[in-house]
């Protein structure tokens, strides 16, 4: 039987995430009712509240904020994955805000630098969520915040900031060795060029697989970009003809299981010796492949560890923590 998530509930309910996740964990935000009613339906579908960790003595009278830039209409509260990172996250942390402001503009500068003050005033550190964020953003973000920040979801050894993320260059690179350790030659990547310029983690994977082909020495590969939106039948046929290699990784997995549909819907479809291997773990069973999954429990584990150190220690050096993935089939 498949995990219930919170988001199972919200739909169950059709109410939104958030307000699920505060009935659940007795935040302010919902009536008494609506915290009862909630909490039944989460009984009756076996979902289980984790235990939150209690707070070490320093961040007792402090509060960790998870901080979200509006900038793209992306809404993280949709999406699962998003969703059970953050829910660890709250267990682990003992509880966090979650604040959310406008990516700063010309035009908006004062109002966002008064808001990130006024958040800074209430955070013991902040959590910045910048799965999507530019390095240009970032930059006119940092030096807004008064208070200490880990930057989340992002690799930023290039500023003078905390972060934790996940490494994906290091994932790949075993990803690629465990295949070819198994007696595959031939390999490939799959990508969207609309996504790579969205998502900095997309990048970091497809420079990941093309390091994992030098130092693992394998001349030739492809790199192959998957069509999106709606495509002829010529189209359909010419992508599919293109997948010659055995084992293809791709920035997510979204994207390999596109190339699968594709495939499906041509004949004489996928041939059944192709590896399709994804990111994020949430591949159907009926693609014929793996994908990282990310370990959610050490990734926030790391980042509320490093909270407490910037808590007690305010002015400690740049700390980067990479968290590998693991492959899973």
């Amino acid at each position: 039987m498949a995990k219930v998530t919170v988001q199972d509930i919200a739909l169950a309910l059709g109410v939104s995430t958030a307000t699920v996740s505060m009935a659940l964990h007795g935040k302010p935000g919902v009536s008494e009712q609506v915290r009862q009613t909630v909490c039944k339906k989460a009984e009756e579908m076996g979902y289980v509240v984790k235990e939150r960790m209690p707070r070490k003595k320093a961040q007792e009278t402090l509060t960790p904020v998870f901080l979200m830039i509006r900038q793209s209409g992306r809404d993280w509260n949709r999406e699962q994955f998003f969703l059970e990172l953050l829910e660890e996250l709250e267990r682990v942390t003992g509880g966090l805000l979650m604040r959310s402001v406008d990516a700063p503009t010309e035009s908006n500068l004062r109002f966002v630098r008064e808001k990130l003050a006024e958040i800074s005033q209430q955070a013991s550190y902040i959590i910045l969520l910048a799965t999507d964020l530019s390095r240009e953003t970032l930059e006119s973000l940092l030096p807004l915040m008064r208070c200490p920040v880990i930057v989340f979801d992002q690799n930023c050894w290039w500023l003078p900031v905390h972060s934790v993320a996940i490494d994906n260059v290091g994932s790949i690179i075993d990803g690629v060795r465990h295949y070819k350790e198994m007696g595959y030659t031939r390999f490939g990547f799959l990508t969207s060029s609309s996504r790579l310029e969205l998502i900095y983690n997309f990048q970091e994977r497809q420079d990941g697989f093309c390091r994992a082909m030098e130092l693992l020495d394998i001349p030739e590969y492809q790199i192959l970009e998957v069509p999106g939106g709606e495509i002829t039948e010529e189209q359909k046929k010419a992508f599919c003809e293109s997948l010659t290699a055995q084992v293809y990784f791709s920035i997510q997995d979204g994207i390999a299981l596109r190339a699968h549909q594709l495939a499906q819907e041509t004949q004489p479809g996928l041939p059944d010796d192709r590896i399709l291997v994804g990111y994020d773990d949430s591949l159907p069973r009926s693609v014929s492949g793996a994908s990282f999954r990310l370990n959610r429990d050490i990734m926030a584990k790391n980042v509320a560890d490093l909270g407490t150190q910037l808590v007690s220690h305010p002015g400690m050096a740049p700390v980067h923590i990479l968290v590998r993935s693991t492959l899973v089939k």
